[in-house]
């Protein structure tokens, strides 16, 4: 339940920001390899020059042509399936650790709580608290829930709450089902579920004791990875259980889109769930710590020193 909300005040002398009406120097391949080559003209991995060596932690899009990647030393990097990435306008100073972006607007997260919004081409924003923000996510009428150290969990529904997760162990990731379905990873095998409006908040058994780094759900399944190569997999009725990935290496990040999901982590390991089955797809080269996905000819990487690789046919 909600045991507790406070009102959080801004930090800086610029005050509050209303988040808005929410919808819904070249990287080589670093000895990177496919774990099979292209054929027939099959999606496969492929670097692209990179504007920045800051390391890139999260990635988000609502479209093919309109993604985010965000990163160390307040870098934001926009790419597109048909341009070459660009940097992107931000205040300075601060680590970012998770993006989310819908038609129109865009998100950031980081240390120290700050949240930078996406205003034209350029961002600001504000900090809050004193924890580090690992995960956020967007929902229906401009609701956005974000997930960090210490448990801290974040509700902005007209103005931002923090609700009482319960626990106290780092939150590193979130996603929604629908408005008022979500699912939280996070450390010692830490998944929450969240439902109803506003939302309430119950753990659940994982089943595992393993950092889980990411979630990525849907209503009909939904997947966390963490720590040594874990990935658990539910159906409806969150039922985890174990699949095995393919790889021993940590797993940052978890999307999918098709019916097909990826998961990236230490030592630029891809692993790649279709027809039920987990495959290593690439392996080697700098850690990778996100990934996103509009389809399985249209799926983003990123990670350390500006690495960002695109799956295209």
């Amino acid at each position: 339940m909600r045991a507790r909300s406070l009102a959080v005040g801004c930090l800086l002398a610029a005050g509050c920001y209303d988040v808005g009406q929410l919808s819904g120097s070249f990287v080589d391949d670093g000895g990177m390899r496919d774990a099979a080559p292209d054929a027939g003209g099959q999606p496969t991995w492929h670097a692209l020059p990179a504007p920045t060596q800051a390391a890139l932690r999260g990635v988000f899009g609502s479209g093919t042509g309109d993604v985010f990647a965000a990163g160390a030393s307040s870098t934001i990097v926009r790419l597109g399936a048909s341009a070459a990435p660009q940097l992107e306008s931000t205040p300075p100073g601060f680590e970012l650790r998770a993006v989310w972006a819908s038609a129109g607007s865009a998100l950031a997260v980081g240390d120290e709580s700050v949240v930078l919004q996406r205003s034209g081409a350029s961002w600001s924003g504000n900090t809050m608290l004193d924890a580090t923000l690992f995960g956020v996510i967007g929902l229906d009428a401009g609701e956005v829930v974000v997930v960090g150290s210490g448990g801290t969990l974040l509700d902005r529904l007209g103005t931002w709450i923090v609700d009482d997760s319960g626990v106290i162990t780092h939150l590193r990731g979130v996603s929604a089902r629908a408005a008022a379905d979500l699912l939280v990873a996070g450390d010692a095998g830490v998944i929450l579920h969240g439902s109803g409006s506003p939302l309430a908040w119950t753990a659940e058994v994982s089943g595992s004791s393993a950092d889980l780094f990411a979630v990525f759900a849907t209503p009909g399944d939904s997947f966390v990875v963490g720590a040594g190569g874990v990935v658990l997999h539910a159906g409806a009725t969150d039922a985890w259980a174990s699949e095995p990935s393919g790889t021993s290496a940590d797993l940052f990040g978890v999307f999918g889109a098709g019916g097909e999901v990826w998961a990236v982590g230490a030592g630029g390991i891809i692993v790649h769930r279709r027809g039920g089955a987990w495959s290593v797809e690439r392996s080697g080269g700098a850690d990778l710590h996100a990934v996103w996905a509009s389809g399985p000819a249209d799926v983003w990487a990123v990670g350390d020193t500006g690495t960002i690789l695109h799956r295209t046919p």
